[in-house]
């Protein structure tokens, strides 16, 4: 059948990945947290401009969707430590094959107009 019905639900799916995605400050913290696990302070001093009640947001949303491990480290005085889940990795990978594309095709640049002479 040459017009074939698209899946709804796995339209549905990338849409919802990509929502989670284009949050602000997403991004920036999966970047930082690729490195390997790290601190609330040392996530929020890497990622510079993000005030410490938004990276709180984030990183629970993250920790909701299975994307981020949230570990408290019973020391005086205790600390959390946070890390990529095995889901938050493959997620990685995702957004690095999007930045090969970017870079191959420099997604950035606006396409080229073509111009018909008559």
């Amino acid at each position: 059948m040459l017009h074939e019905k698209t899946d709804i639900a796995s339209e549905c799916d990338a849409l919802k990945g990509m929502e989670l995605l284009e949050k602000k400050w997403i991004l920036q913290i999966l970047h930082a947290l690729a490195s390997g696990r790290a601190r609330f302070c040392a996530l929020q001093d890497s990622i510079g401009e993000l005030n410490s009640v938004t990276l709180s947001r984030r990183l629970k949303l993250l920790e909701d969707t299975g994307i981020v491990d949230r570990e408290v480290k019973n020391a005086l005085p205790p600390w959390v430590e946070y890390e990529l889940t095995e889901k938050g990795r493959d997620l990685i990978s995702v957004i690095e094959a999007i930045e090969t594309w970017c870079d191959k095709w420099d997604a950035t640049a606006p396409a080229p107009v073509s111009v018909s002479v008559n």
